[in-house]
């Protein structure tokens, strides 16, 4: 799972800061792209199905988290300048 979010990571700095892709699309394709794994085991199958749901779960409680700090940091912004 850490080398899945590792690559997470990559294609995020590549894919949405580089070139400017919306976060939940690079959310879908980076899932999609790594439903298919080399391996017919339906113990390594299960596993790897889990850990995609993982990391989507993860990415999008990430999408969220930066939402909220987005959000309060412009509330907060707000704030000040009334008080100014």
């Amino acid at each position: 799972m850490f080398e899945l979010l590792l690559e997470a990571r990559e294609l995020y700095l590549q894919d949405v800061i580089l070139n400017g892709k919306r976060y939940d699309r690079y959310v879908d394709d980076f899932i999609n792209s790594h439903r298919y794994i080399n391996c017919n085991s339906a113990i390594c199958r299960n596993c790897h199905e889990m850990n995609i749901h993982i990391v989507k779960g993860l990415l999008n409680v990430l999408l969220r988290f930066t939402l909220v700090l987005i959000c309060n940091t412009k509330i907060s912004e707000k704030s000040d300048m009334a008080k100014s």
